[in-house]
């Protein structure tokens, strides 16, 4: 059994109003408009919710547009899953994990949630595949208590996860640390493949650099897959990104440098200066992956003292 995370885009969404794989009859104007009303409330409201509101708001625009028989070239995430996994329509009823990673936006949240329910299939039976969770934005969390399931898609929410955030996406790829520790906590030492062809192209790096670390824990067994064009007829296949596994000793480094600064300790080391952390007017903090490193190695991410050393 594998789990496929799937950072998600809203090319799904573009994919639906250009009937790019639509079967003859199919009506999608309804679901898009409905998924978007949806995706609002959900961001609003608790997270038990958001998924009996799909189950009743959006049954019948989801029969309406057929999406059980769209092609899986409609977006990139399907696209590119289809080519790694011929007969992924039975994915999970072949125990196989699904996690669609969306960004805290209405058209991102929207588009998570048609993919999630593509591989679902029909809202009958949702209560055993389909789940719906938000990783909380909150630094002060220590850990996001969640295992993902074989045989389920979920939808993760990462909370924060919008550019328009004034304070950047330190928060956020925190968030999204904690959702690939939860991944390799679940996996127990099964395959996991990350697929980048999709995505919140300004966090591509974050995610990529973020899977490489999970990648160099004990026991894990972790690759990442792209797919360059999905519509030309000569790129059939996805293309493995190589990843760098990085040594024990290098991990532990990172740990202890990085822990340093968020607890405003003193420090003589440098090596991730510039990368998981910086100065900035006399101050160190941590960047948005310094975050994100530390929630893959399971640990705190708001210090015991603020950032600039001083005491909170």
């Amino acid at each position: 059994m594998t789990t496929y995370l799937l950072p998600c885009g809203v090319s799904v969404l573009d994919g639906l109003r250009r009937g790019k794989g639509a079967p003859a009859d199919a009506d999608p104007d309804a679901l898009v408009a409905e998924a978007q009303t949806w995706a609002t409330h959900a961001r609003a409201g608790a997270d038990d919710q958001a998924l009996d509101t799909w189950r009743v708001d959006l049954a019948d625009p989801w029969r309406d547009a057929e999406l059980d028989s769209w092609d899986p070239k409609v977006c990139a995430e399907l696209s590119t899953l289809s080519r790694r996994l011929p007969g992924m329509r039975s994915i999970l009823h072949d125990r196989h994990t699904v996690v669609v990673l969306a960004s805290d936006t209405t058209l991102g949240l929207a588009s998570a949630g048609i993919v999630a329910s593509w591989l679902a299939g029909a809202p009958t039976g949702w209560d055993e595949r389909v789940r719906y969770h938000s990783a909380p934005s909150d630094l002060a969390c220590e850990a996001w208590q969640h295992r993902f399931v074989p045989g389920t898609v979920s939808i993760v929410r990462v909370v924060d996860l919008n550019p328009l955030k004034p304070n950047g996406i330190r928060s956020a790829t925190a968030g999204i640390g904690r959702v690939l520790r939860a991944v390799h906590e679940s996996a127990g030492g099964s395959p996991v493949e990350a697929h980048l062809t999709g995505g919140l192209k300004a966090t591509l790096l974050h995610l990529m650099t973020m899977v490489e670390v999970l990648r160099s824990m004990p026991g894990a067994d972790v690759s990442a897959w792209y797919l360059h064009d999905d519509e030309g007829p000569d790129r059939t296949e996805t293309v493995e990104i190589g990843l760098r596994r990085f040594d024990s000793a290098y991990l532990a480094d990172l740990r202890t440098e990085l822990c340093a600064i968020r607890d405003g300790r003193a420090t003589n080391h440098r090596t991730f200066e510039g990368v998981g952390w910086e100065t900035s007017a006399g101050s160190r903090q941590l960047t948005a992956f310094g975050t994100g490193f530390l929630a893959v190695l399971g640990e705190r991410i708001v210090p015991s003292v603020a950032f600039d050393g001083t005491r909170a």
